[in-house]
């Protein structure tokens, strides 16, 4: 756009001095033009894109260029108007041409910026979608353990104070239905041995005190 501005503003001028420091600032435009022009064709950019900036967008650049620096720039360094606005006019040509092929390019650009953008919003909402799963999955094996843990550690415990108890009030029939073979599965082990070694004791004593009667009489 700059380039284009700067050739009606030297069409306009009749000062030598600023029409030098246009046409500089008209040149030093055109090569950084050509530098991005080789940085497109060196990007490996879409099919699509490339075409539209290298095969419709540059050739126009190019004759916008051509014509500047051998028509226009010469004619009005001569203060020849007349050829200066023709060659202007097709400056103002091949600068139209170029514009439609940036305005496609933009298009095709900001086309496919909401695509990725789509793309990428989609692939968040899968990758929220796993984690949340991930999570439940998580916290149901969590709580599996939890209650595995719970269970492993009760149960034997409610076992062996039963035991205790009925060891307590004289029973010494109940026993242990299940055996766990952790800390709580070793108490419950211990106090059934020890209702044994009691029931055995207590028989014991029953079958001596039973001998020493027989014996009496």
């Amino acid at each position: 756009v700059e380039p284009f501005l700067l050739s009606f503003q030297l069409a306009s001028s009749n000062d030598l001095p600023q029409q030098k420091a246009l046409m500089a600032r008209f040149q030093q435009l055109e090569k950084e033009y050509l530098q991005r022009f080789t940085q497109w064709r060196k990007a490996g950019l879409d099919e699509s894109l490339a075409r539209d900036l290298i095969q419709y967008a540059h050739p126009p650049a190019q004759d916008f260029f051509l014509i500047a620096n051998q028509e226009f720039f010469p004619a009005i360094l001569r203060n020849d108007h007349a050829n200066a606005e023709v060659a202007l006019s097709k400056m103002s040509v091949s600068y139209d041409k170029h514009r439609i092929a940036i305005n496609r390019v933009v298009a095709a650009a900001h086309q496919r910026a909401a695509q990725d953008e789509s793309l990428a919003k989609h692939e968040v909402e899968v990758a929220t979608v796993w984690q949340f799963g991930i999570l439940i999955a998580s916290l149901l094996l969590a709580l599996g353990l939890a209650v595995r843990i719970r269970l492993s550690i009760t149960k034997p415990l409610s076992e062996a104070l039963e035991i205790a108890q009925h060891v307590a009030s004289g029973d010494l029939s109940t026993r242990n239905s299940e055996v766990f073979h952790d800390e709580a599965g070793q108490l419950l082990l211990a106090l059934e041995a020890m209702r044994l070694s009691l029931k055995n004791t207590l028989a014991s004593a029953e079958l001596a005190q039973r001998d020493a009667k027989l014996a009496s009489q």
